[in-house]
């Protein structure tokens, strides 16, 4: 029910209207909506523990007054039924009508000079180019959830107001409850004993199991891990496979990147975007204009540090506040004067977390005792798990682009689907669920690369801003020297061609198949 989950279900309505994909694509929400919203409206805790999984749930489920950028990869596939599709329409229409494109963006140093800017281009869902729109969390995910309660009936006209037999769902949502594993409809000695067709049907059937130990109603041929950092069904299935590393490096846990995180809303109008990067302790500041909740505009904005005095469980949200406010209180205008005017109670604060590896390709739903005893062809392909979003790797929130990957895998993962079940016959009568399979494994290819592509940006970005320096050497060779030749020597031309270039590479929009480019 997060980003992730709500944007696969609106890609994937489309193929219930084609029959491509049987009706109705079923959403697994592990908290209560209505519940979840009261307590989520009533908290303002900054704490944070890894064993309240209660707190993460409920933002993830009803979302947070942050903002939130997504960059245009993310929303191309929602352009392609535009005027044709309500759900889709509306998704585009709210994002736009309630967040900022943003046109000026690049990195300051503590005094407001500038080591690098871009001008992005204007949105455009017929040019693969990157442009960058800031939103408030609970907006995006607010829209998200009108537009699939928009997918509701049959909208082929056989039904009538008055009689709603026929009508069909393309999307449900399921609330409470919390998935803990996938359980195989056949066992190996059952689907031996099936024909080939039922093998290639009902034999790559799972079930879904939750938390209090019942099974769901319906069995799936594909399920789709959109459960974020903390999922069950990753630390169950997947091999947490490291990119381009021997495949006995198995890696479970997740990384603390050793900073925190700060986010907040200010109701200073400051017409003006920044990121400001500082020269130890991880220190960064960034600022964008958006609509507030009462019609106005302010600034939502970002603060991160390494500094040890924050990390204090004791410490209260007034404390951490001054505690802020002196770190960044030797930096230009108007850094201080946004986190000052911003309630105390309403600064959140989170450890920066993020997976050393990405998942597998798909989650092994195989019994331990059969996995030397089934071999993967057309006839024997077991449930289809693949993970998308945090689920297949949460990344460092460097280039902000944690929701906008997942609103890609969404959107890839659709277009899986789609070429594994053409309305024509495969060629050589392949089984569409094996061809689906090799579908999924080449998109996480795909995607290994659009990863590899964001984490070489990130190193980029941080080495010019924050490379770790243990020594006067390190320090005038990482730190002083490269900044100082952006700052002071650097043309401002090349600037924007360089910064530009990177942005669209951690995009993925230069060498690779994923990121913006449009689908087949």
């Amino acid at each position: 029910g997060g980003v992730g989950g709500l944007s696969t279900a609106l890609h994937l309505a489309p193929l219930v209207d084609s029959n491509i994909v049987q009706g109705p694509i079923d959403i697994y929400e592990s908290s209560n909506l209505i519940s979840a919203a009261s307590v989520h409206n009533s908290s303002h805790t900054n704490e944070h523990d890894e064993g309240h999984r209660s707190k993460h749930d409920i933002d993830s489920s009803v979302g947070r007054e942050v903002g939130v950028g997504i960059w245009s990869t993310a929303l191309t596939e929602f352009c392609k039924y535009q005027g044709s599709r309500p759900s889709h329409d509306h998704t585009m229409n709210e994002l736009e009508s309630n967040g900022v494109w943003l046109s000026d963006v690049g990195y300051r140093t503590p005094d407001g000079s500038w080591l690098a800017r871009s001008k992005l281009a204007p949105f455009s869902s017929d040019r693969d180019d990157a442009a960058l729109i800031f939103v408030k969390e609970k907006i995006l995910l607010q829209t998200l959830r009108e537009a699939v309660n928009m997918e509701k009936g049959d909208r082929s006209g056989d039904s009538t107001a008055d009689d709603n037999s026929g009508i069909v769902d393309n999307i449900q949502m399921l609330v409470g409850k919390e998935v803990k594993a996938v359980k195989q409809v056949f066992s190996l000695r059952d689907r031996l004993n099936l024909t080939t067709t039922e093998k290639c049907a009902a034999g790559s059937l799972g079930r879904l199991v939750f938390a209090d130990e019942t099974e769901s109603k319906s069995a799936y041929h594909l399920i789709i891990d959109a459960c974020g950092t903390y999922s069950n069904l990753r630390k169950r299935y997947s091999a947490h496979l490291p990119i381009n590393a021997n495949l006995a490096e198995i890696e479970r846990d997740i990384e603390d990147r050793n900073y925190l995180v700060f986010r907040g809303n200010s109701p200073l109008n400051i017409d003006v975007s920044f990121q400001t990067w500082g020269e130890g302790k991880c220190m960064r500041f960034a600022t964008v204009p958006v609509p507030l909740s009462d019609g106005k505009v302010g600034n939502v904005w970002f603060a991160t540090t390494s500094d040890s005095r924050l990390m204090k469980r004791d410490m209260t949200s007034e404390e951490r506040k001054k505690i802020l406010l002196d770190m960044f209180a030797d930096w230009h205008e108007p850094v201080t004067d946004i986190i000052e005017s911003t309630p105390q109670s309403d600064i959140l604060m989170d450890p920066a977390k993020a997976h050393k590896f990405c998942a597998s390709a798909l989650g092994e739903i195989i019994d331990e005792e059969e996995k030397n005893d089934v071999s993967l062809d057309d006839k024997n392909v077991p449930p289809l798990l693949c993970f998308i979003g945090d689920a297949d790797m949460t990344v460092d929130p460097v280039l902000a682009q944690g929701f906008t990957i997942a609103m890609e895998d969404a959107a890839h993962v659709a277009g899986c689907v789609s070429r594994s079940f053409p309305t024509t016959t495969l060629p050589g009568n392949v089984n569409p669920l094996l061809r689906l399979r090799q579908e999924l494994i080449a998109r996480h290819e795909n995607k290994k690369t659009r990863l590899q592509s964001l984490l070489r940006a990130t190193m980029v970005v941080q080495t010019l801003a924050q490379p770790p320096c243990t020594n006067m050497f390190g320090k005038l060779f990482k730190v002083e020297a490269p900044r100082f030749f952006a700052k002071y020597i650097m043309p401002g031309f090349m600037k924007d061609v360089i910064f530009h270039w990177i942005m669209r590479y951690s995009l993925g929009l230069i060498g690779t198949n994923l990121g913006g480019k449009k689908l087949k």
